[in-house]
């Protein structure tokens, strides 16, 4: 289906600014052959925040691996100098604004920027790869990020984990086991504890990547590269380091929750305000649970009445998000062997949970044996690659595809802009229809709060009457609208109250042709 006008647009705002761009790729990437004026812009894959994301194909090689371009609004613009620069090589050589903007300065100081030049580096098989980045300006004057990553074409965990619960499924145990495995591979590589970057002179001595918000959004899914579905799962990826915070090995921070009255602490880690890698270690644990178990990590201790979780004492507060009733058992549907090391990522006491590296040791062994053990494979069902629709309860299709000849009316001088008036006349248009239907709305209840009787006989046996006798039009299919018949009732009203003050009315009223012919009869 194609994409709603807000999305097209912002994919021509790209396409026109194309020509003004310095593409920056990452250094660590030197072999990307991607040249902006060959991509194309074919899906809207996700939008969150003030962020978008589209599917797009390098026409120059359209039969390999291809890009998810990532957009979003830069909110700390720091002006036409940077402060502190990055390195002497870069920033201090910049003397005009052109030079910042077309070396794109402020992207390099964006979080998920610094995470990639500085920590990530070359990367990581389970680390989702920047592989260029630039800035610009959008046509409202905005600063844009843009940063080009090979497309996982399988979607998130969000999505996944979506599908499965509105089935109320569950995935095959081996793919957990692949899931977990690989997402704790992920967070050993960027809490820098991996064992195999140990003697890496990359890596020495580097701070680690935490990931204090981690969601299942953040886990990107893709098919290896020529393989079937049925004959494998897909690989896992971590990605969006936009929240990252880069702290000392083995270190975190505080995070001050006074002020945040809206605070989840029924699903925040038991630790609440303290963040670090083990922070991270049970996120991931909770991420696969509502997998396994259709559930979340919720306290079940419920605070006080009238009263605010910011506002309890340490100690009550410990009470409520140290509850051991948050990891309930997961059934017989999985083994043993698997729940015991799901349990390991969900200690409570923070300081006796496993680092990553130790629960990537731990995993190795058993994850490695499923892998290899096809008597344990399990295909996903087709179903998986469905997407949930934004705002759409319980509906699935697959992602906005778009039409490229639109595309290419749209980029026609002038194009957008028309298809913007029009778009824009359209939605005043909606607004009055749905003003003019609100208005009549109120003057329908209010009639029927005055003619209750009359008002529910017309709706549950004078109308289905004529209907069925073909005296009036179905306007509403298996669900009756009942503004769709307003017209109808206030003459039926009127027909019964000047039939019943005349003594001639018997309910529930004569034929539509006949009500028609009273209630349009003028008062007397």
């Amino acid at each position: 289906m194609p994409p709603p006008f807000e999305i097209e647009s912002k994919a021509v705002n790209y396409l026109r600014v194309i020509p003004t761009i310095n593409l920056r790729k990452n250094p660590y990437r030197a072999d990307l052959a991607l040249q902006l004026e060959n991509i194309r812009i074919d899906s809207h894959l996700r939008s969150y925040d003030k962020t978008t994301q589209f599917g797009i194909t390098d026409t120059q090689h359209p039969t390999g691996p291809q890009f998810d371009l990532k957009l979003s609004v830069i909110t700390n613009e720091t002006g036409d100098r940077i402060s502190p620069p990055l390195s002497p090589a870069s920033e201090d050589a910049a003397t005009s604004p052109s030079e910042i903007a077309s070396k794109s300065y402020n992207a390099k100081h964006q979080t998920e920027i610094k995470a990639y030049l500085r920590f990530i580096k070359k990367g990581h098989e389970t680390i989702k790869q920047l592989e260029a980045f630039h800035q610009y300006r959008n046509d409202r004057g905005k600063l844009i990020l843009a940063q080009f990553y090979r497309l996982c074409d399988a979607g998130t965990v969000k999505q996944f984990r979506a599908v499965y619960k509105y089935r109320q499924k569950r995935p095959p145990e081996a793919f957990l086991w692949k899931l977990y495995h690989s997402v704790i591979d992920a967070l050993a590589f960027l809490h820098n504890d991996h064992p195999k970057y140990e003697n890496d002179p990359l890596h020495k001595g580097r701070k680690s990547i935490i990931m204090p918000y981690l969601k299942a959004g953040n886990i990107y899914l893709s098919w290896p590269e020529g393989a079937s579905p049925s004959l494998v799962y897909p690989d896992i990826k971590l990605g969006d380091f936009g929240e990252a915070s880069f702290v000392d090995f083995g270190g975190g921070f505080s995070e001050d929750i006074s002020d945040k009255a809206d605070l989840d602490y029924k699903h925040n880690p038991p630790e609440l305000n303290w963040r670090s890698a083990k922070t991270d270690i049970w996120r991931a644990g909770s991420i696969i649970y509502s997998l396994a178990s259709l559930k979340r990590t919720t306290t079940k201790r419920a605070i006080p009445k009238d009263k605010k979780f910011v506002d309890l004492t340490e100690e009550q507060q410990t009470l409520i998000t140290m509850d051991p009733r948050r990891v309930q058992p997961i059934d017989h549907l999985y083994s043993g062997e698997f729940e015991a090391m799901l349990q390991r990522s969900l200690v409570l006491d923070h300081k006796k949970r496993p680092s990553a590296r130790e629960l990537l040791q731990e995993l190795q062994g058993p994850a490695t044996e499923r892998e290899l053990n096809m008597d344990l494979f399990r295909a996903l069902p087709e179903w998986i690659g469905d997407k949930v629709i934004r705002g759409v309860k319980k509906d699935f299709a697959k992602e906005y595809n778009f039409s490229q000849e639109r595309l290419k009316k749209l980029l026609q001088p002038g194009g957008l802009e028309a298809e913007k008036l029009l778009h824009r006349n359209e939605v005043v248009a909606k607004k009055n229809k749905e003003a003019e239907r609100e208005k009549r709305e109120t003057a329908l209840y209010l009639l029927g709060e005055e003619n209750p009787t009359a008002f529910e006989m017309f709706y549950d046996e004078w109308l289905p009457r004529e209907k069925e006798k073909g005296n009036i039009l179905d306007k509403g299919g298996e669900e009756v609208d009942l503004i769709e018949y307003t017209d109808e009732v206030v003459k039926y009203i009127k027909a019964r109250n000047r039939g019943i003050e005349a003594g001639t009315w018997v309910d529930p009223g004569p034929a539509w042709q006949e009500v028609k012919k009273l209630g349009q009869e003028p008062e007397p």
